[in-house]
């Protein structure tokens, strides 16, 4: 008899993750936040996935784009890049101390 209630403790503990887990899997919608006329900033925007991302929001509306990186020369081609790409105002920040 303790064997049996045993199992059904096991089952019962593994089928309640299991099926939260695919109640929210079922339940799950994509947040989509407007960008349009927004200010957007940008954390480490001169290279990669986060100059992609400023390069998006510049085209999908934004009313200014701001990057910040630890590199003044490559935020500055950044930032030409972006506003020869989309004609988006682009704001750039960068550390003035040096960041060791």
């Amino acid at each position: 008899m303790a064997d049996s209630q045993l199992a059904y403790l096991y089952f019962f503990l593994l089928l309640l993750p299991l099926s939260l887990i695919a109640l929210l899997f079922l339940l799950a919608r994509p947040v989509k936040i407007p960008i349009k006329n927004r200010h957007v900033f940008v954390i480490g925007g001169s290279s990669g996935i986060s100059l992609a991302l400023a390069h998006r929001a510049a085209s999908k509306g934004a009313s200014c784009v701001s990057i910040l990186a630890r590199s003044a020369d490559k935020l500055e081609e950044a930032k030409r890049a972006i506003q020869l790409a989309s004609g988006v105002d682009v704001e750039v920040w960068y550390p003035i101390l040096p960041l060791s």
